[in-house]
């Protein structure tokens, strides 16, 4: 039987089912071809994936009542009207096809002739944004499995903010090397051990931290260890 396994790391990090028989495996590869779009007589390399990432964008605008108009600009009027952010999955799909389109068009071009390098490095250019928007949209905007947030907002979350009391700080900055001691000590970067082990071996200096004991205090050390990425 396949097993869950996982991947990547930071922002791509997934599940990814891994076969561990032969015949699991011939199956795992043909339901991963049968899901590759379908190439056309003429296609240049990507384009039946760029096509179906297209319609993928168009079935995310029409969940807003919104169509791709196939120009190449973004009008964010009724986006914002819709109060759509510039995070919200519409909003970047909208960007997306903005860019497909103004790389067909100098597709197009090229196809009658226009081999310039000016038209070749607006092709090489909105190329380069789609991929851009296309990460944000499928990794960033996506969920955490662990925390069940989106995986931007715990990016952000994670930065440095300026202008905070230095007492907060430093604070915050006590907290994380003394739960990174807790884990050395330990041997496992789990975090449900490592709230376990502060909050059962080190009650006075976790009483000092976070002000709880018991129950109370693991909560309170296991939700930092979430907020701070340890």
């Amino acid at each position: 039987m396949a097993r869950l396994e996982k991947k990547g790391a930071g922002l791509t990090e997934r599940l990814v089912s891994i076969p561990e028989t032969p015949s699991e495996l011939i199956e795992a590869f043909r339901r991963w071809s049968d899901s590759l779009p379908a190439a056309l007589p003429g296609d240049w390399s990507c384009d039946a994936r760029n096509r179906h990432n297209a319609e993928r964008c168009r079935a995310i605008l029409a969940t807003v009542g919104l169509a791709d108009d196939g120009k190449c600009g973004v009008d964010f009027t009724p986006l914002r009207e819709r109060g759509l952010a510039e995070n919200s999955a519409q909003w970047i799909a909208a960007l997306w096809l903005a860019e497909y389109n103004t790389l067909m068009r100098f597709r197009e071009r090229f196809d009658a002739g226009d081999a310039t390098p000016k038209n070749i490095a607006r092709m090489l250019m909105a190329a380069e944004d789609m991929g851009r928007l296309q990460e944000r949209l499928w990794w960033r905007a996506g969920v955490d499995p662990e925390s069940g947030e989106r995986r931007e907002a715990l990016a952000i979350r994670g930065r440095k903010f300026r202008g905070a009391p230095q007492g907060e700080r430093a604070a915050t900055l006590q907290k994380r090397a003394f739960l990174i001691q807790v884990a050395a000590s330990i041997g496992t970067n789990k975090r449900e051990a490592i709230a376990a082990e502060a909050a059962a071996k080190y009650r006075a200096r976790v009483r000092v931290l976070w002000r709880a004991e018991g129950q109370k205090a693991r909560s309170k050390i296991l939700n930092f260890l979430r907020n701070n990425s340890i």
